[in-house]
């Protein structure tokens, strides 16, 4: 974990018991990658929804002869390729921490 420590609530040589919140972090730094990620994800799933739409409109064209076989294999390797990358954006901002963690005992 990173982060700058905020408060810190027991001194050296108390004794603690399991659970109890030692010191508190300030993970802002981390609540903006958080924050970036889910950006990143929003704005990648935006990509795979242009391709698809894309692939859709050359398979209609393709049909009545507008565009070449080519046109319309780039259009679905795009689709094809963007799929791919959501799969992994999706979850990478799971479990991450918020604005402020206590580390506990």
């Amino acid at each position: 974990m990173e982060g700058v420590i905020t408060d810190i609530f027991v001194k050296s040589g108390d004794r603690v018991a399991a659970g109890k919140a030692l010191l508190q972090i300030d993970a802002s730094k981390q609540q903006a990658t958080v924050e970036s990620d889910e950006a990143s994800r929003i704005a990648q799933d935006e990509a795979v929804h242009y391709a698809q739409q894309q692939f859709e409109r050359a398979k209609q064209l393709l049909s009545v002869g507008a565009i070449s076989q080519q046109e319309y294999d780039q259009a679905e390797t795009a689709r094809d390729g963007d799929d791919g990358h959501a799969d992994g954006a999706q979850g990478e901002s799971a479990g991450k921490p918020r604005a402020a963690r206590s580390i506990t005992a």
